[in-house]
């Protein structure tokens, strides 16, 4: 929006400036740009060789991992309710708490809208991956199996839905 406004800004005074012209006194000024008169045709040259450069860093800004965060999943087994807590940090580490117990620890990496995770219970050389599932403000989401042969982590992860816990304001 920033630049859609910069950008509106910057041509409409230019514009402005060059609806009074004529196109050969356009013209009249790339042919002769000594003229003392073509200052503004610079400044719209720079103006929009800025604008240009700035909504073209904007556009391929890196994308953030939305997988970093706290996410918690609550249910029940085998009658009894817990709480599933899943820490997943910029690092490329994760922790995963039962009941505020850890019990897991290890690395992940997304590829787009796949994880692949790896941690000790099964062995911390295979991953399993993931495809990731965000929904709303990406404020949820849920994890549907790849690939991933250690029945624990895909019991635990396959299917369920976790919120994001954000920080109290």
């Amino acid at each position: 929006m920033f630049v859609a406004e910069l950008l509106h800004a910057t041509y409409s005074k230019v514009f402005a400036t060059y609806a009074q012209l004529k196109p050969d006194e356009i013209l009249f000024f790339w042919r002769y740009p000594d003229h003392h008169q073509n200052t503004a045709m610079k400044k719209f040259c720079l103006l929009s060789t800025l604008a240009i450069m700035l909504s073209s860093a904007i556009a391929f800004k890196t994308e953030t991992n939305l997988l970093v965060g706290k996410w918690e999943h609550t249910g029940t087994y085998q009658g009894a309710p817990f709480n599933f807590l899943a820490i997943f940090r910029a690092n490329g580490t994760f922790d995963g708490f039962i009941n505020k117990k850890e019990f897991v620890s290890g690395t992940y990496h997304m590829n787009n809208d796949t994880l692949h995770m790896s941690d000790p219970t099964c062995n911390a050389k295979y991953e399993g991956s993931y495809k990731v599932e965000f929904f709303g403000r990406q404020d949820s989401l849920k994890f549907h199996v790849v690939q991933d042969t250690c029945m624990g982590r895909r019991q635990g992860t396959d299917g369920l839905l976790f919120k994001k816990i954000t920080a109290a304001k």
